[in-house]
């Protein structure tokens, strides 16, 4: 094993469970009982199911260190309502926030390189503005959230995959940078309520991204 990813301590502390992996200190369980968590200062990753199902749980605010969420780290908090700016988080993995029906508004990063697959898939989002640091936005990231109402997407050469938008029945509003490359197979499928779409005219809109969906397209 690398040494820099030798497992140096494991510590719990007032409802932290925390590995330190060389420089790397993750998140691996929260055990607490709080309604407001405050993450370690030291902590730089948000293990894998680390807050999973967790029902308590209503605010989290990030300490400036945290660079990556793992997956389903926060997935079926029905509770949690607010986050804080997730100013230095570069990757999001598959499900970290899905199912999140009361959290209403996420501030994603300025260096934000990747969302994984179903990231925010079924959450409670009412606006999104993705930063054009990104440059992966996977497979129904923000499949069928049902207060979505509007999008703002970034990304210089990103890519957004199928369905990533799909069902999302609020939506009205879409602007696509003209720096994004490509909108993905039925990215905004079945998104029935969408009348207003700003696009680049250098995007190249894959097969079907607007199925079942009357809108004007205004390229830019």
């Amino acid at each position: 094993m690398d040494d820099k990813n030798k497992i140096i301590s494991l510590h719990r502390k007032n409802g932290f469970d925390v590995t330190f992996y060389g420089e790397e200190c993750v998140l691996r369980r929260y055990t607490g009982s709080e309604e407001v968590v405050y993450i370690p200062d030291d902590v730089s990753v948000i293990g894998e199911y680390a807050f999973y199902d967790n029902k308590k749980v209503k605010k989290v605010f990030f300490g400036d260190n945290i660079h990556t969420i793992q997956t389903s780290a926060f997935e079926d908090c029905s509770s949690l309502e607010e986050i804080s700016p997730l100013s230095s988080v570069k990757h999001i993995y598959p499900y970290s926030f899905s199912y999140t029906i009361r959290l209403s508004e996420v501030i994603l990063s300025e260096v934000l390189s990747d969302i994984g697959e179903y990231a925010f898939c079924g959450s409670g989002l009412r606006s999104i503005s993705v930063p054009d640091s990104v440059f992966t936005v996977e497979y129904k990231a923000f499949f069928a959230c049902p207060k979505l109402e509007r999008a703002s997407l970034g990304g210089r050469g990103a890519f957004y995959g199928e369905s990533v938008f799909a069902n999302c029945k609020a939506m009205t509003v879409l602007e696509v940078s003209g720096e994004v490359r490509e909108l993905g197979y039925r990215a905004f499928s079945y998104c029935k309520n969408l009348k207003s779409v700003t696009v680049g005219k250098n995007t190249s809109l894959s097969e079907d991204v607007f199925e079942a969906v009357e809108c004007e397209i205004t390229y830019i």
